[in-house]
């Protein structure tokens, strides 16, 4: 059964389904899911950030405050005044520190040479796939320029 778009009252919502849909045609544009994965990773750079000036801030609050009581500390008489040795930091926190200092950079060495030995074996296993299987041998033409053609 064949009907009859007039008969239908639906002309314009055909001619609309049957027009050429507009497109993006600049090659560097997002597509929407790229998009939304920039703006995710925009939003963690920027949360990253604000973190990072906060702990800046409190780290310089914390320098102003050590430095007057310093200060204040050099202004009081020699007897109550505290040594230079009172305001280091605990020899057992400096050395637990330090010791976590130490396991984060050989966890990062030991990554790092994850990550290199995963590309070294990746570009031999595609040597071996592509450049390898073009095993050509080596032929040296002496007759082109002579009498011989």
């Amino acid at each position: 059964a064949v009907v009859s778009t007039q008969s239908t009252g639906i002309k314009g919502k055909e001619d609309a389904l049957l027009s050429p849909a507009d497109d993006i045609d600049d090659l560097k544009a997002y597509s929407i899911e790229e998009a939304k994965q920039k703006r995710e990773y925009e939003k963690m750079l920027k949360t990253a950030e604000d973190k990072k000036v906060k702990v800046r801030k409190t780290i310089a609050t914390l320098r102003s405050k050590f430095k007057k009581l310093r200060v204040k500390n050099k202004e009081l008489p020699t007897h109550l005044a505290l040594s230079a040795k009172d305001f280091e930091m605990d020899p057992l926190m400096e050395s637990i520190i330090a010791g976590e200092v130490t396991e984060k950079k050989d966890l990062l060495k030991r990554q790092l040479a994850w990550d290199s030995e995963k590309a070294r074996l990746q570009l031999a296993k595609l040597r071996k796939r592509f450049k390898d299987v073009v095993a050509t041998d080596r032929v040296v033409l002496h007759a082109i320029e002579t009498d011989h053609t």
